[in-house]
Order: structure tokens, then C-alpha cells, then sequence
């Protein structure tokens, strides 16, 4: 196979007999305009020349509508996974990019006579995707499993090595997508420590996959994005660059055939397992990184915190009752003791100098009134604009753009109380739940939850260890103690070596 690279989690993959595209997004910014691509792609249009396209999950960086439009301009085979939620394929259907296939997990599909491609579910809406050709096996792994807990990623691992014991090429993620910790400020809290430790952890599970999978190559992409928010740039700098991946491995891993780990660029290729260096950003690097190219490509800075237009907003008084009505729909969802005492304020960036919503559950009812400064009783203060909000509130997944796409800020002012903050932000959100499509589509709902075993499987061993045992190292992806502010007990409890300095490993 020849595998190029074009960016973020977008693969072309030539096994000889057929191109395949994988996960393309390049044509603008996703998440409400929050994220950017970087460093840009060199040749994007080669990928127009695919045949097929394999989409991972719905997530806009991955599944990018725009992108899609211009790269399928002629019939394409597309093909996306079997998910309990059938909305998002009849909305790919419809947009007239020509065969959509829902790919069962686990089941082999043949794209011809020597090429074949599996999707194996993986939790939420991700997915594994493994292509066959000329003897040959790469397995696509994007986002599935480095941010989940250790249990799940070594269920997925031993699948994965039990269905194909010889795996030629890993792409794995190594990045950090989402708002939590890094959106969220609390007193005592290093936001750049702790967001380096969070993306050491990544890194370690991206390690910790290789080391389960024992390619002969391993290459960590799908992390190609920036935040250009003024606001928000130091959350780029924090990121582990590329170069820095092989050395952490050779340093805390150790497996008996050392697996060769590539940092690949636009444009690089990757054939047979060998490395041929021909993008151009490699005579660019400074110190193993490109940050300083961030204002080059983007000089004209795009991002909803910049670009919000105060002057579409409707009153304050009428997004008060739109905000209460929705806060009230998602009221079912959670357990009444979970809204106990919660009350958080919300004001929209482009409306700074207007006031604050502050955001109360009575007990029966959520309260929202209008106020020029945050209610002192406020367990956090949470900004945003109206354009996240209303499509967090307006669409199914519109969520996303809060929840992955950093399209808030949050200060802490509880840290006791941290749990309820993320409920808060949650709250802002109207995500599909399972159990009311699964009365909506009964055999959908069955077939996914057979398709789904080995993933439902490690999620309840998961939880029942937890549970009975306490362990902190399962929890540790979405546990409070990210908001402490202490770095060294984060690190213990997540298990991470120490690193020799906050720059190199």
C-alpha cells in the first residue's frame, strides 16, 4: 500500500487497484468555526481522485460537509458505520455523493478482488477501520481509543491482534479534542500544566495502543488542528509535537520487535513501511514544530469568539425564555439530585458589556433571569456566543461544538462542586439518548446492541470495577481531579512518568 498523507485524519490510501480517501476535512473551519486545519494540506484535490471514502464517525473534522461536496463531485463509494442513530445516514445519503454503505461492525466488506475493508465499533460513535490489500494490513484507529480508559483500549487491542494477528501500519490519534479541562479555569489551577499532563496522557495511550498492536510502523496523526481564538492560542502551544512521539516510546515502552514510529506532513508518504520525507513543511520545522506558521496560513484570523456580530442578536429577554424552554426539555435526563442546588451564570462574548443570564433550579423548575454581573451564589460562570449556543441547542449533535470544539469558557468558582459544573455545560446541549430511539427503532436499536458486544462487554467490566474496587486509573479521563491543580497527583493517579522538563521528553 501507498499511503499518503494530506492532513489531519484524511489518508490516501493506493493499494494498487483502487484509491481510498479517509476522513477529509480541509475545505474551512469546523465546530462553529472553533477549529482550523494545520498545517494546511499541500495537494487536497489528489484526494478528489478516490474512488472510495471511508468516514470513521460523524464528528465535523472527520465527516465535513463541505469537504465532501467538492471531493464528490463525481460518484463516490462511501462508506460510514452501523450506529443506533439512522439520522446521520439518510442526511449523507442526501447529499448526493453517490453509494452509501452502512458498514456493520465486523463484517469484511470487498472493495475488489484484492482489497477489503472492516469497521469494528468502538465507543460512542467512533470507529476502527482495518483495510486489507496485497497482503498487507493498516489499521485506522483516528480517535477511537486514546482518550478512553485502559480497560477499553486493551479489549479493543486484543480484537483486534486476535482477528489479525499480523498488523503491517498503525495511524493512530495522539491529540486532545475537548473542552474538558482545558475550557474549564478554577483557583489553583495551572491551566498550561495540566493541559500538557492531559495531552501526555494521550500521548501514553497512543503508546500504549502500539505497543498492544506491534505494527512494524506506527504513525500518530489525526491532531492537526488550532485554536485561533486570542484567548484560546496557548492550548495549541501545549500540544506534544510529532517528533517528540518516537522518544517517548523508546523511553517508557518496551516490546519485544520496537515498532518504527514516523512523524509524517503533508505530503509525506508512507510506502511498504518506508518513510519517503517529500512534504514541505519538514525544511519548515523549528525546534520539531510548525507553530510559528499558524499566523502565515490564517492571517486573517477566523474564529466564532472573534468573528460573533452582536448586532444579530435578538433581546436578552427573549433568549431568557428560549434558554429556560430548552434548560426544561433536558430536565428528564438527569436525576433530580444531580440538579440540586445548581446555579451557574452565562453571558455571550460578543454581548459582554449587556449582562449576565443567571441560571437556577428551584427544585421544580429552572429559573433564568437577566442581571448585570454573575449571581454571587453561582457554583460558574460559563461564556459562549449565541451562534455556539444555537446550534448546541437547535441540532441533534450540535452540542459537539461546545463539548469537543472549545466553543466555551468556563470559570470554576465551586471546585467542590466541579461534577456539576460539566452537568451545567451539559445542560446547553440537546444530544439524541439512546433509549428514546431505541423505542423509536426497536430493530435498529437490537442490531446495533449485537453488532455492539465486545464494546458494551468492556464497558461494563469497566464500570463494575470501578464500582466494586475504586479504581482511579479508569476513571481518570473524566474525573475532577483534572481541576485540583495539582500536577503531581494528576500524574500519579494517571499513572504517567515524569517528564525531564515541560519542553522535551
Amino acid at each position: 500500500m501507498k499511503v499518503t498523507y494530506v492532513s489531519h485524519a484524511c489518508l490516501l490510501i493506493d493499494t494498487g487497484t483502487t484509491l481510498i480517501a479517509t476522513d477529509p476535512w480541509f475545505d474551512g473551519p469546523a465546530f462553529c468555526d472553533q477549529w482550523n486545519v494545520f498545517p494546511k494540506p499541500v495537494n487536497s484535490e489528489a484526494a478528489a481522485n478516490a474512488s472510495v471514502f471511508l468516514i470513521s464517525h460523524p464528528h465535523e473534522d472527520h465527516l465535513h460537509e463541505p469537504t465532501l461536496r467538492r471531493l464528490c463531485r463525481t460518484p463516490k463509494r462511501v462508506f460510514y458505520p452501523f450506529y443506533w442513530y439512522p439520522e446521520t445516514i439518510t442526511w449523507l445519503r442526501s447529499l448526493g455523493l453517490g453509494e452509501v454503505l452502512e458498514a456493520r461492525s465486523g463484517k469484511t466488506y470487498s472493495i475488489d478482488h484484492d482489497t477489503r475493508v472492516t469497521f469494528i465499533g468502538a465507543p460512542g460513535q467512533n470507529s476502527i477501520i482495518v483495510i486489507e490489500a496485497g497482503g498487507e494490513v493498516l489499521v485506522n484507529v483516528n480517535d477511537a481509543l486514546h482518550s478512553e480508559a485502559n480497560s477499553i483500549i486493551d479489549v479493543y487491542v486484543r480484537h483486534l491482534k486476535r482477528r489479525w494477528p499480523r498488523i503491517d501500519t498503525v495511524f493512530c490519534g495522539f491529540g486532545g479534542a475537548s473542552y474538558y479541562p482545558n475550557a474549564l479555569h478554577a483557583s489553583g489551577k495551572d491551566d498550561r500544566a495540566i493541559a500538557r499532563l492531559r495531552e501526555q496522557l494521550f500521548i501514553h495511550n497512543f503508546c500504549r495502543i502500539v505497543q498492544g498492536l506491534a505494527p512494524r510502523t506506527a504513525i500518530p496523526f489525526a491532531a492537526d488542528f488550532v485554536l485561533l481564538s486570542p484567548h484560546q492560542r496557548w492550548i495549541n502551544d501545549v500540544r506534544f509535537g510529532r517528533e517528540e512521539i518516537p522518544a517517548y516510546y523508546r523511553k517508557h515502552f518496551r516490546s519485544q520487535e520496537q515498532p518504527e514510529i514516523h512523524a509524517m506532513y503533508p505530503g509525506d508518504i508512507l510506502m511498504n513501511g518506508r518513510l519517503e520525507r517529500n512534504s514541505p513543511y519538514r525544511a519548515q520545522l523549528q525546534n520539531g514544530r510548525l507553530d510559528h506558521l499558524i499566523d502565515a496560513q490564517y492571517p486573517n484570523e477566523v474564529s466564532a469568539f472573534h468573528s460573533a456580530d452582536g448586532a444579530k442578536v435578538t433581546s436578552l429577554d427573549r433568549w431568557a425564555s428560549r434558554l429556560a424552554a430548552h434548560l426544561e426539555s433536558q430536565v428528564k435526563f438527569n436525576p433530580r439530585r444531580a440538579l440540586d442546588g445548581l446555579r451557574f451564570s452565562l453571558r455571550f462574548r460578543e454581548l459582554s458589556d449587556v449582562g449576565w443570564f443567571d441560571v437556577q433550579w428551584t427544585g421544580t423548575r429552572f429559573a433564568v433571569t437577566i442581571s448585570e454581573v454573575p449571581a454571587p451564589a453561582s457554583m460558574a460562570t460559563i461564556e459562549t456566543t449565541t451562534a455556539v449556543l444555537e446550534t448546541s441547542i437547535e441540532n441533534d449533535w450540535g452540542g459537539d461544538a461546545l463539548m469537543i470544539g472549545y466553543g466555551c469558557d468556563i470559570n470554576v468558582l465551586d471546585v467542590r462542586n466541579s461534577g456539576k459544573t460539566r452537568i451545567c455545560v451539559s445542560l446547553l446541549t440537546r444530544y439524541p439518548r439512546p433509549k428514546s430511539y431505541a423505542l423509536r427503532y426497536p430493530l435498529r436499536t437490537l442490531d446495533y446492541l449485537h453488532q455492539s458486544a465486545p464494546m458494551l462487554l468492556a464497558r461494563t467490566k469497566h464500570t463494575l470495577r470501578s464500582r466494586l474496587f475504586g479504581n482511579a486509573t479508569e476513571n481518570v479521563i473524566g474525573s475532577p481531579h483534572w481541576l485540583t491543580g495539582n500536577v503531581e497527583a494528576i500524574r500519579s493517579a494517571s499513572r504517567l512518568p515524569a517528564l525531564d522538563n515541560e519542553s522535551t521528553v
